[in-house]
């Protein structure tokens, strides 16, 4: 079994909104789950700044997969993975031309091979662009023609093998930019579980934090409509997808507007 998880950490977060205690929440998370890969957004230089930050305090279990993504300042969507279960081949990053703020929508793509079974298989986590308008729009399928181009590329380099998509699409399942991966063979693992479908929305609003202390204590309220969804785990190959959940643990609530989302793979 293979766990995959996709975890948008809330980095691009305005002056008011620290970081304090909410990286603690979502190492609880990561260590509670123990996914063999986790696919982050939104780790901004914001984050990656904390003396404990969301990396550093996974560092026990994880791994962040090395990419050179220079000349941009700072890689917001980076890839942890477990390196006692798995071993890592090649890696990359590529950031979206168009629309992007801060260079922050981007992706980063890996290939890993579990060391107890033999099995490979790619990994490609993304963030798309966001605004809810028609530019914001077109630069969203844009978004999908660049990972789509990528991904061919890479099933020419390792024929064959199944692929992971974790991400921020910042889009619906029905709207474009999605039925378009849709339309080369990938499919949606919330959908396709022969678990219990989940009738939660992966993300909601904003915890809150209490003054006088500083940090968050008052967790954010799920929305019911699963539909709603933009987080996604994807994948292309022979596959089975055993089980899918959308993380609404206090701790989960009280970090991000994202709540994590992981599937389990046979």
């Amino acid at each position: 079994m293979i766990r995959i998880m996709s975890s948008n950490v809330w980095g691009n977060c305005p002056a008011d909104a620290p970081i304090c205690n909410r990286d603690d929440n979502l190492s609880v998370i990561y260590h509670r789950y123990l996914p063999d890969v986790i696919g982050m957004q939104e780790v901004s230089p914001k984050s990656r700044a904390e003396a404990d930050n969301i990396i550093t305090l996974n560092g026990d279990i994880y791994k962040e997969v090395p990419v050179d993504f220079s000349p941009f300042p700072n890689n917001y969507t980076p890839m942890l993975y477990r390196s006692d279960r798995l071993a890592l081949g090649f890696s990359g990053y590529l950031n979206y031309k168009g629309l992007n703020d801060a260079g922050s929508k981007s992706l980063v793509w890996a290939h890993f091979t579990e060391r107890y079974t033999g099995n490979r298989f790619l990994v490609i986590n993304t963030h798309y662009y966001w605004t809810n308008d028609d530019p914001g729009r077109e630069a969203r399928v844009s978004n999908s023609h660049e990972l789509l181009d990528l991904l061919a590329a890479l099933e020419a380099r390792y024929p064959g093998i199944p692929v992971f998509f974790t991400g921020d699409f910042n889009c619906r399942s029905r709207e474009e930019p999605i039925q378009m991966l849709f339309a080369d063979g990938i499919r949606e693992s919330r959908l396709e579980t022969v678990g219990e479908k989940p009738s939660l929305c992966s993300h909601h609003g904003y915890p809150k934090r209490e003054p006088a202390d500083g940090v968050f204590t008052v967790p954010a309220e799920p929305k019911p409509d699963a539909d709603e969804s933009i987080d996604h785990v994807f994948f292309k190959g022979d596959l089975r997808v055993i089980n899918y959940q959308v993380i609404v643990d206090r701790e989960s609530l009280l970090a991000t507007d994202h709540c994590p989302i992981f599937a389990d793979f046979e």
